[in-house]
């Protein structure tokens, strides 16, 4: 007599395979977060970004944990809701692979500045062609910012809710961005300012951008990462103390993606004890078996 066994094997999803190991690594994620961070809340935070951006499953395992674990470590919430940090997917053409790829967000490089106990306070503004500015440098450096306001009769009209003509509506409209400033005080009253002109940010953007694309954060949201590019700059001209270990690594890691350099990030020590080495999975592509049984049964004599 002779049994035959038919094997059921089910491909899971990408993202459930994904959904499980990050399961799986949820106390060493817990390990690597700010104790003022949930993993379970990062975690389905990450889920959350990898359905809205599905090529993040294109990458390899080792790159996209890699990210993942990096910005943990440094503090910063990966996803758009709040903009601190983003894991992007970017195709390694030496390798052939699709990498991930840790850019740090505006919001992230404000939040790891005001992290400093050393910091008083952090201004960042966008300045309109209707404001009046001066930035002068030298001896007596200093940014002066007078932000456009409109006629106080139309700003009336406007709160009584009567309708306004087509010139009104214009004179409401403080215009374009013009330039971009940072001011860092810390104790001790010394400041630190980074300012740059919009033609400025727009050379900036053309050097480093990699690819512009239509979906490009520089093409979608210019002012935001203009923005962060004078914080970035005025956090480093700021005194040593300021920049702690954790701002200094997401200001490095964020020029390396901007110059299309490979930031070769690693996995946490812990992370590859977890896993032998390595990722447990060898791509978030690959076949799993979830079932196995018994489902035909064949008799011969």
């Amino acid at each position: 007599m002779a049994e035959q066994t038919n094997v059921a094997v089910i491909k899971k999803s990408p993202e459930a395979i994904l959904a499980t190991e990050l399961e799986k690594l949820k106390p060493q994620l817990t390990a690597a977060l700010p104790r003022s961070m949930d993993a379970d809340r990062f975690a389905r935070v990450v889920m959350t970004e990898v359905r809205k951006n599905p090529k993040l499953l294109e990458c390899t395992p080792l790159s996209f944990f890699a990210a993942v674990f990096t910005a943990a470590q440094i503090g910063l919430e990966i996803g758009s809701h709040l903009g601190e940090a983003f894991v992007v997917p970017f195709k390694n053409n030496r390798k052939g692979t699709m990498e991930a790829t840790l850019i740090t967000g505006y919001k992230g490089i404000v939040k790891l500045v005001w992290d400093s106990e050393m910091v008083v306070s952090l201004a960042e503004r966008v300045v309109r062609a209707r404001d009046h500015i001066e930035y002068r440098q030298g001896d007596a450096e200093a940014i002066v910012h007078e932000p456009y306001v409109p006629p106080v009769e139309l700003l009336a009209k406007l709160a009584e809710g009567k309708a306004l003509t087509a010139e009104e509506k214009a004179a409401l409209d403080p215009g374009p961005a013009i330039a971009y400033y940072c001011i860092i005080e810390t104790k001790g009253g010394g400041r630190r300012r980074a300012f740059l002109w919009r033609n400025e940010a727009v050379e900036h953007r053309d050097r480093f951008a990699r690819g512009l694309r239509d979906d490009s954060v520089w093409v979608t949201d210019f002012d935001a990462m203009a923005l962060k590019t004078v914080v970035r700059k005025a956090a480093k001209l700021a005194p040593r103390a300021v920049e702690r270990p954790s701002l200094q690594r997401a200001i490095a890691l964020d020029e390396l993606a901007e110059a299309g350099v490979s930031q070769d990030l690693a996995l946490p020590i812990e992370v590859s004890s977890a896993t032998e080495g390595g990722v447990s999975v060898a791509s978030f592509q690959r076949a799993e078996v979830v079932s196995a049984e018994n489902d035909a049964k064949e008799k011969r004599s």
